[in-house]
């Protein structure tokens, strides 16, 4: 248990230098982004890990809010994308290195943010 309790502790200093937000409950660690609605969620799934990352259906606002701030919201998601997934691997080899099999689940979120982004950019037009 405490090598656990280690291998976590790493993940959640590693995404704090990120500027991401680490809060562990019960053995889940979850790994919230400051601004966006994104965020990792790492824990035990019988005798492995799933480390997935998740979107927030408040993703959407988030966008508006860029497009009305003139930011590019393609970069700045791209961006978080980039940030969230070298966590995501960060964890995974950390969890596998202690000798837990781990399932990560990364696709279906970036895919979510994609195509809110489009939705967005093609109202836009």
């Amino acid at each position: 248990m405490a090598a656990e309790e280690e291998v976590l502790r790493s993940i959640a200093e590693y995404a704090a230098r990120y500027g991401l937000k680490p809060e562990q409950n019960e053995g889940v660690l979850v790994i919230l982004h400051s601004e966006y609605p994104v965020k990792i969620v790492v824990e035990p799934s019988g005798d492995a890990y799933v480390v997935e990352l998740r979107v927030g259906d408040e993703i959407g606002e988030s966008i508006e809010g860029l497009l009305e701030e003139n930011v590019d919201p393609r970069a700045e998601l791209e961006d978080i994308i980039e940030t969230m997934v070298r966590v995501v691997d960060y964890a995974t080899r950390k969890l596998e290195a202690a000798g837990y099999r781990v399932k990560r689940s990364t696709r279906e979120a970036i895919l979510d943010l994609y195509d809110a982004l489009e939705s967005y950019l093609e109202e836009e037009e």
